[in-house]
């Protein structure tokens, strides 16, 4: 199970992944299709970026945050042929603006959110960016009170 400070911390990660590798816009994701990057640290944790089929015939350039035992916690989806990126998470608990599509064994939610940009422009990378940093910054919600 993943729940809300392990989301932060893999987010954090995620970050770092792109800071060091340089990944900031859409050409620069264009330029590391294929890629796979450690994340360091010791974990065993990586980022694969990949061009995989998408809705109505189309693709989408897509990011993973993959854990050797856990999957995907974090997939980050840009199509730019219809101009809309999604953020897909998996965690235990459910975030605000992201809708519920199922879960898995170990009782993780999935759930994702539909990205698009304003005024029609085109979709660039920093959208589906901005998103990751306001998850590496969750806030716990706070514990129930005992009586």
């Amino acid at each position: 199970m993943v729940n809300q400070v392990e989301l932060r911390q893999i987010a954090r990660a995620f970050l770092h992944v792109l800071n060091r590798e340089g990944i900031n816009s859409n050409r620069d994701v264009v330029g590391k299709l294929g890629s796979n990057y450690r994340v360091g640290g010791g974990l065993e944790d990586f980022v694969s970026i990949c061009e995989r089929p998408s809705n109505s015939g189309t693709t989408a350039y897509v990011l993973d945050y993959i854990q050797k035992d856990r999957g995907i916690p974090i997939e980050i989806r840009i199509n730019n042929q219809l101009n809309y990126g999604e953020f897909i998470i998996k965690c235990s608990s459910m975030h605000e603006g992201y809708d519920r599509f199922g879960e898995d064994d170990s009782e993780n939610i999935f759930q994702s959110k539909v990205i698009k940009p304003d005024d029609n422009k085109p979709l660039d990378f920093y959208l589906a960016r901005n998103e990751l940093i306001e998850l590496s910054k969750l806030q716990m919600s706070p514990a129930p009170k005992k009586n």
